[in-house]
């Protein structure tokens, strides 16, 4: 049933999904200052005051280069939440899939190895974030006056199969019971549903509870929903909130959030 949601809400979202590179992806950008230096005589630009950055998860994969990729940005800033797409582009350039970008030539991004830092607005703007695995980045945002956390997740993630994963027991029996509000990011026709963390399956309203599956693994929520048709995995952002991403079996993906009830 999440699929016949998919479908209808994106009937065309497989046309616009970016394939994987078939050719060698260039290097790494150079990780240069993001903020601009001042040209001539005058008050230099505050340093970003960006808190400590997470330790990364351990196993950290080794291709770690985003030039090509598409990922999904999420966070909540002293301007409200805000959800979009954004691509990694070759020489630096980054491509926001953001309505309310009014001046799509001037963001940059920039990598180390495990970290990665964007610029928005001529550098209005800095993400610092670092790779938590192969389809999550974590990191602080910072605009000179606020810092805000921001998590980045990979579009296309792998379907996991739950033998495949390393179950948190702990993190696990921390939240059976809870009743969660998933709201779907599609601004054209934003669908509800209402899910309870069972110990033995998941209930959705108004799907029922037939043949579904949760569990929770190296921070990321998993829930199965039809037997393993579409997956739903979702990290948290803030207590009580988690963003994430659903895939069907036949490639259709789509953003939502998750709010404790």
């Amino acid at each position: 049933m999440i699929l016949l949601l998919a479908c209808v809400k994106y009937p065309d979202f497989g046309a616009h999904r970016r394939s994987a590179p078939t050719e060698p992806v260039p290097g790494y950008v150079e990780l240069g200052p993001l903020r601009p230096q001042a040209s001539t005589p005058g008050p230099q630009p505050e340093a970003v005051r960006v808190p400590p950055l997470p330790d990364p998860a351990p196993n950290l994969p080794a291709g770690l280069d985003l030039s090509g990729t598409r990922w999904t940005l999420s966070y909540t800033a002293p301007s409200g939440e805000h959800s979009y797409d954004l691509e990694f582009a070759e020489e630096g350039a980054l491509r926001l899939h953001n309505p309310h970008d009014s001046t799509p030539d001037n963001d940059r991004w920039a990598q180390s190895g495990a970290v990665v830092e964007l610029s928005m607005n001529d550098v209005f703007v800095s993400y610092r974030g670092l790779f938590q695995d192969g389809d999550l980045i974590r990191g602080v945002a910072d605009n000179g006056h606020d810092t805000w956390p921001f998590v980045l997740v990979r579009r296309s993630r792998a379907m996991q199969h739950p033998a495949q994963l390393q179950v948190d027991e702990a993190g696990v029996a921390g939240l059976i019971g809870s009743t969660w509000r998933v709201h779907d990011l599609d601004p054209v026709e934003p669908t509800e549903l209402e899910l309870t963390l069972l110990k033995d399956g998941v209930e959705i309203d108004p799907l029922g509870d037939e043949d579904n599956a949760w569990t929770l693994s190296n921070g990321v929520l998993y829930i199965w929903v039809n037997g393993r048709y579409a997956q739903m995995a979702a990290v948290e952002t803030e207590p009580g909130r988690w963003f994430g991403l659903g895939l069907s079996q036949d490639g259709h993906e789509w953003a939502f959030t998750m709010e404790a009830r």
